[in-house]
Parts: C-alpha cells; structure tokens; sequence
C-alpha cells in the first residue's frame, strides 16, 4: 500500500466517527479545490434558514471565503448587496421564495439587471430550488433563467434531511466545477490570434470607461457634483443608455431640469423600446411647469404641461407595446413598468393654479395608471421604499385613502427613518384634498416618531388644526372643534403660531357663551404674544375679542381706579 493510500485509508477511518457536516468538508475539499481557486469567495442567499446556517459553515470549512446575506432582507437592500458582490466577482448561490408583493426570483435578478446592465450571470449566478427538477412549472422557470444566460441550477429535495440537501449541493457544486472545465478547455482550443496593440489600446478604453461608470454611480447621493463630471468623461468615450440616464437622475435630483430633459432625450434616442427616459422627460415637463407657473403665470406652464402629457403617452405606448410582447414571450416580462409614469405624475400637481382643463387631463391618466397598478399590486411599481411612496400618493391624491395608509404603513414597516416622508406626504395629500381631520391625526402620530424638524410638523399640524377646527364650527360641531383645539395645543409645544390656537379657541368659547372661558384664553395668547392686540391680523380677524380685550382693559383700569 502507498503512503498516499495508507493516508486516505487512515482519513476514511477517522471520518466515521465525525459529525456529518465535517465529513461532508473533509469529502468535499479536495474535490472542489479548482472551483475555490476559480471562485475565492461565494455568496449565499438561501431562504431556508437551517439550509442557510449549514451550508454557509461548510462552504467554509471546504476553503470558500463565504458572504451570507438574508434573503429576508428588503427587496431594495438585497438587490444592492448582490449586485455589489457580483461586480466583485463572487459565485453566488441564490434560493428565493415569492415573497408578500409577489416577487420571486425572477424579479431579483431582473432587478439586479436594471441596477446594473453590465452584471453578468453566465457561470456566476447558480438558482438553487427546494424541488423535484422534472416539474412542469420548474421547467417553465429554465425558460426564463435561459434569458438571463443561466443555465445551472442545484436542486434539494423537499422533507429530505439536511445533512442529505447539503450533500446535494456540494455533489451540484462538483458537476459545476466540471463543466466550468470543460468550458474553459474549449476556449483554449478556440484561442484568438495574438492581440493587436490597437485592440490592446481599446481594451484599456474600456477599463477606464467602467472604472468611471462604478465611481460615478457610488458618487451620485454622497457628491453629485463630482458624480455628473465622471458620467460625462465616460459619455465623451462613449454615449451610452445608462450612463445618460444615471446622470439625467442627478441633475433632475439637484432640480436642474433642463439638463435632466436634455440627458433623458438623448437615452431615448439610443434605445427607442424603453419606456423610462420617456416618463422621466415627463417630470421634468412638469417640474418645469410648477416652476413656470410660479414664476410667469399659469398660461406660460401650459407648454410645459403639453410637452409632458406628449412624453406620458409615448411611455404608455412603449409599455404595452411590451406587455403585448411579453405575453409569447414571459422571459421579456417588465419589472416596474409603471414605477415612472407613477413617480412622473406626482410631480403633476397643478391644484390651484386655475388650469382645470389639464387638471382633469392628469385625473385622468392617474385613474388609468391606478387601475393598471391595482390589477397587480406591487408587481408593477417595484419593492423599494420610493416607489411604495409615490404609488401611495397617487392613492391618496385619488381619494383612495386606506389603500394609501396600507401603503405608507407597509413602508414604515420595512424601514421606520421613512416615518416622516411617508406620513409627511400623505397628510399633504390629505390637506389638499381638505380631509384636515384625519391630517391632525396624521401629524400627531408622526411626532412619536424620532424624525427630524418635528417643528415644521407641529407648524403643519397648527395650520390643518385650524382648517379643522374652522370647518367644524361652520357646522355647528363645536365639541368635536373644542377636541381639535385641545389636541393641537397638546402636541404643538412652544411652536410659533399657538397664539392664534389660542385665538380661534377664545372665538369658539364666545359663540358658545363661555365669556370667561374666551377671556382666560386670550389673556393667554396675549402673553404668548405681548403684540397680539397691536397686530393687524388679530385686529382685522377678530372683532370679537376686540371688543373683549377692551373690555377686559376697561376693568382692570376702572378697578385700579377705584
């Protein structure tokens, strides 16, 4: 016997009495040796948890630097970390349930797609399935991972142990390794010619065009400025659909609007099927015509308008277009079709300025983009936290306002740091709708969160307070108006502008007949504001309390008299 065999013997005799994970590892290391050295670090993201913990030991114990990530993780972050893992070069082994919302894991790699085109999935990206691989529905799937250019995946079996699944993928994992060989072999013998400077020279362009393309987009939050300057050195090398978009993204985030236009017309040169740039020339046309508005007068924003209803409707064509497609062809399904148009039409809100005509036209294509949306829940506008927001608006701007407090109270859920612009936004809509009861409530609700400027929400709260209030009392409901006043001087704190509170409480008192009661308030906003009876709103507004506070000063000065 050789010294080899004996020590192999003497390994299959230790190995028995070891716990099944470590057999496993000490099988396994030496048969995946060349797969450890092609990949150095492998990344799971398996939803089975027990599978998950397993696995990710004896991935380690083989020779893989191993990076688990939780596939219970929001649908946003996992996609971030995936593709930054990707972009370094890692083998990822990837089991993905339908998760609430509907998303499988189709739609995480077609969101990997969208993050970044450039990701590649041949011999990187491996599915893994709790199935029988033989099922009809499992070979439907291969159909669409083909699309991707995947074209392995591991299978488990359901009820198996977990020692038995473990072994399953190590033993998948080896038949990989082989094929990789077999692959790598034959382009060996399909080598190219020596390569020529020229080409050489082109490569490096390339190089340098990615390297500018990854910090541009790690820059664009953190130093936008310094983002757009490396989008445009790499548009110089090369003018190319993302790039145009991603920089289009920073100027319209910095309200350069027209640079913003100009970049998203140019995309929609270079890929005329995709609906996004389209949408996105939309918001800019109606950002523009907010600010027009403001600036030179509502009939000047109708060109503005124009040219965005235009743009709406060139997405919506492309969008069906591609639905219609997708029907024979389900790997070309869209991921968010609508997510754009959506963000598109609530920068659409031209309430007050007297263009009813447009008005009704935008009404109009949100009823339409709603009951598109609502035939597929979120499957149509996207998991992340921005498009849950936008979608929730458009809800609650349409009146539909417990769908929308599901919404917002879904995304609170996935993250609370979005408490105040989720809440925020909706009490808006609910002001401008003159829903100003449930916006009090709204408001008081989002102070028991710890988000930033509460003082412009205790502001917020005292200025819908006060519509409330007002309207209450013009229907004669005065001790639901007297609560209003009460919760309001409860939750505003030393806020600026409690005096007039204070004031509209007085007046509430004195249409009621409670003298005392208004003069005991009054003398409070007074000393809350010691200018209050000099002041030209107090002495226009309220001609009640006036006469009160005259009154009040006849006393004290008759009685220091006497």
């Amino acid at each position: 016997m050789t010294a080899e065999k004996n020590a192999d013997t003497i390994t299959a005799k230790v190995s028995e009495h070891l716990p099944a994970k470590q057999k496993l590892a000490i099988e396994f290391k030496g048969k995946l040796k060349n797969l450890v050295t092609e990949y150095q670090y492998i990344t799971t993201c398996i939803d089975d948890e027990e599978l998950a913990d397993n696995l990710g030991d004896v991935l380690g114990k083989v020779g893989f630097i191993n990076n688990t990530h939780a596939a219970s993780d929001s649908f946003e972050k996992l996609t971030q970390k995936l593709v930054y893992d990707l972009k370094k070069g890692h083998l990822m082994l990837v089991h993905y349930q339908t998760k609430m919302g509907g998303k499988t894991i189709i739609d995480l790699l077609r969101a990997i797609k969208r993050k970044d085109p450039r990701t590649p999935f041949k011999n990187a990206v491996i599915p893994v399935f709790k199935a029988k691989p033989d099922s009809d529905k499992l070979q439907k799937l291969f159909l669409l991972l083909g699309g991707f250019d995947i074209n392995f995946a591991i299978f488990v079996t359901p009820g198996a142990t977990i020692e038995a699944n473990l072994e399953a993928v190590l033993r998948d994992l080896d038949y990989f390794q082989g094929l990789l060989k077999k692959n790598f072999a034959l382009d060996e013998i399909e080598a190219p010619p020596p390569v020529s400077q020229s080409i050489r020279e082109g490569a490096g362009k390339v190089d340098e065009y990615k390297n500018l393309l990854d910090q541009a987009e790690m820059l664009m939050d953190d130093d936008p400025q310094q983002a757009i300057e490396l989008f445009t050195e790499a548009i110089k090398l090369k003018p190319d659909f993302g790039a145009l978009i991603k920089r289009g993204d920073v100027y319209y985030n910095g309200r350069e609007f027209l640079n913003a236009l100009s970049d998203y017309r140019e995309a929609s040169g270079l890929k005329k099927s995709a609906a996004d740039p389209y949408a996105k020339m939309s918001a800019c046309c109606f950002a523009l015509a907010r600010e027009t508005a403001q600036t030179k007068g509502p009939e000047d924003a109708k060109k503005w308008l124009d040219r965005g209803f235009d743009a709406l409707d060139d997405a919506e064509a492309i969008i069906e277009e591609l639905e219609d497609e997708a029907v024979l062809h389900p790997e070309k399904a869209l991921d968010n079709p609508y997510g754009h148009i959506i963000s598109a039409l609530t920068v659409a809100d031209i309430r007050g300025l007297g263009l009813q005509d447009e008005e009704d036209r935008i009404d109009e294509i949100m009823t339409r983009t709603l009951a598109k949306s609502k035939e597929s829940s979120f499957a149509v506008i996207g998991d992340d936290i921005d498009s849950k927001i936008d979608y929730a608006i458009l809800l609650a701007r349409s009146k539909y306002y417990h769908e929308a407090e599901n919404v917002f109270r879904e995304v609170i859920t996935q993250d609370k740091d979005s408490a105040g612009p989720a809440f925020n936004n909706f009490a808006i809509e609910l002001r401008k709708n003159g829903e100003y009861g449930k916006a009090v409530d709204i408001y008081i609700e989002l102070l028991e969160y710890d988000v930033p400027d509460k003082d412009i929400i205790r502001q917020n709260l005292i200025t819908g307070g006060l519509h409330y209030a007002k309207k209450l009392r013009g229907d004669f409901e005065n001790e639901e108006a007297e609560s209003v006043y009460k919760k309001i001087l409860e939750n505003s704190g030393r806020i600026d502008g409690r005096e007039w509170v204070l004031c509209d409480f007085a007046m509430l008192n004195f249409e009621t007949h409670n003298k005392a009661a208004a003069a005991s308030r009054l003398m409070e906003a007074v000393y809350i504001n010691p200018k209050l009876l000099r002041s030209e709103r107090f002495n226009k507004n309220y001609l009640d309390l006036v006469r009160l506070s005259r009154e009040m000063v006849s006393k004290f000065t008759d009685s220091g008299t006497s």
